[in-house]
């Protein structure tokens, strides 16, 4: 039986997602998409907010080229791995990437 104090929401992005968090309070959701992108979504009605672009600092090397397949979220901000072989941290306000974590000898999933 459903929770009553829950609303049940369910939506279609069009595209395969494999890994999703919800950042605090519930009224966002990121997940992580097959093509290396970062997407951030309302719950609520399934709009995406933002896209965090898969190369977005090529220059440093840093971003996902290949699929998301964990996404998390703590204090310190929001955690993506992948196929890609890296860690990223992002900013969970400007939704900057803040550091990377390269080295990986397989990839990431949880």
């Amino acid at each position: 039986m459903a929770n009553p104090r829950i609303p049940a929401a369910r939506w279609s992005v069009g595209e395969r997602m494999y890994g999703m968090t919800a950042l605090p309070g519930g009224r966002l959701f990121v997940g992580g998409a097959g093509d290396g992108a970062v997407k951030v979504y309302d719950p609520r009605n399934g709009k995406l907010e933002t896209q965090l672009e898969p190369m977005a600092a090529e220059v440093e090397g840093v971003g996902h080229s290949d699929a998301v397949l964990a996404v998390t979220y703590s204090s310190l901000g929001i955690f993506t791995a992948g196929a890609h072989l890296s860690i990223l941290q992002w900013d969970h306000v400007t939704y900057e990437c803040g550091k990377s974590y390269m080295g990986h000898k397989s990839l990431i999933a949880t």
